[in-house]
């Protein structure tokens, strides 16, 4: 093999790579370019500086160590300086460039301009374009600077996540970072303190006992709000208060049984009310109150009065009720109280046989030694 042949074979290699080079970097680059992902820029920049720096060095006269490119104290000199530079350009031309549309991002259905507008991560109003299905392309227009400036705000707790619209609109206006326990009570409706408290009150382990959940006490905190809003919507306080019922094992402060026990009376009648105020009087007397005594003689008032409203008394429908019954006569009372000592037995005979008449004359008498 002469001179000439191996100089020429080794010319033919070396443009065989660069000629690749070239062409994975501009393949490379934009086939990550069409991804649309913000995350591939850069890597596309790459490809891109890639082949730039090839064709320089085949086809526009080579590169060599007077090329520099210089980044704050950095210097670099030769081929990595026009791979660098040339990276650095196209990199910052593309993030000014390209607007990346939302990753993942559906429209609604019935989406219309107007109604939703895009921004960047510092608050930048953002225009784009989405494709409609071979139909006109839909285009969302840069919000104005002034759209919202006098619009009403409201906030919307979804899920846990506190969200500020426009109020009276489904227009999401931006997104509360802040702990839902920090935000000021002050701004919160009934609506938005139920929708706290039954958050707040969701079970997450259903095998401790008492059942573990996400924050009762910050639960009986929003759900207080609600019942002690006597102008609140009945239907909200209703709601709360059934929630609340079901938190009556965590509560502490007697102001919250009485709280409770008041709402009952007010939003409820009837079997369902005395049944539950018989609940509520027992988990009082067992947890704050100055004399369980007292609260367990309520208690045994409200389920004599449930009953006293079944069909049958000694149903075996009502027979939790007539359990609860039976433990505070034989209990707690008989024990405590000489009436109930004397008429312990003939309270639970009238009911095992249906007597009705014998049933409410024990409950006037209780109700007149309660006062």
């Amino acid at each position: 093999m002469t001179e000439s042949t191996g100089k020429k074979n080794k010319k033919s290699f070396e443009d065989t790579v660069i000629t690749l080079a070239i062409l994975i970097g501009l393949g490379g680059g934009v086939w990550l370019l069409f991804l649309r992902n913000s995350g591939m820029y850069t890597a596309s920049a790459i490809f891109f500086g890639l082949a730039l720096t090839a064709f320089t060095h085949r086809f526009l006269g080579g590169i060599d160590n007077n090329t520099n490119f210089t980044i704050g104290t950095l210097k670099v000199t030769g081929t990595i300086a026009v791979l660098l530079g040339s990276f650095w350009l196209i990199n910052n031309s593309l993030k000014e460039s390209i607007a990346e549309g939302p990753q993942g991002f559906m429209l609604p259905a019935a989406i219309q301009q107007g109604n939703v507008f895009f921004f960047d991560e510092k608050g930048e109003p953002l225009e784009f374009t989405f494709e409609n299905d071979g139909a006109d392309p839909l285009i969302v227009p840069k919000v104005p600077a002034n759209k919202f400036k006098t619009t009403s705000r409201d906030l919307s707790i979804e899920s846990g996540q506190a969200f500020v619209k426009a109020k009276d609109s489904d227009i999401y206006l931006g997104v509360i970072g802040q702990n839902l326990s920090d935000i000021s009570d002050q701004f919160l409706t009934p609506r938005q303190n139920l929708s706290l408290g039954m958050y707040y009150s969701q079970v997450t382990d259903k095998k401790t006992s008492p059942q573990t959940r996400r924050d009762a006490n910050q639960a009986i905190h929003y759900l207080r709000k609600v019942l002690q809003g006597k102008n609140t919507d009945s239907v909200i306080r209703l709601q709360a208060l059934n929630q609340m019922y079901f938190l009556t094992q965590y509560l502490k402060k007697a102001t919250d049984f009485e709280l409770v026990l008041s709402s009952l009376q007010e939003l409820k009648h009837g079997y369902q009310m005395h049944l539950e105020l018989g609940g509520v009087y027992i988990a009082y007397a067992n947890t704050s109150a100055a004399d369980p005594t007292l609260q367990r003689k309520k208690a045994l008032l409200q389920y004599l009065k449930s009953l006293s409203r079944t069909p049958r008394l000694d149903d075996k429908k009502n027979k939790s009720e007539i359990a609860i019954v039976k433990t505070l006569l034989n209990v707690y009372l008989s024990s405590r109280d000489d009436f109930f000592r004397r008429e312990a037995k003939n309270i639970l005979r009238s009911i095992d046989k249906n007597d009705r008449r014998k049933l409410n004359e024990y409950i006037s008498a209780i109700e007149s030694s309660l006062g």
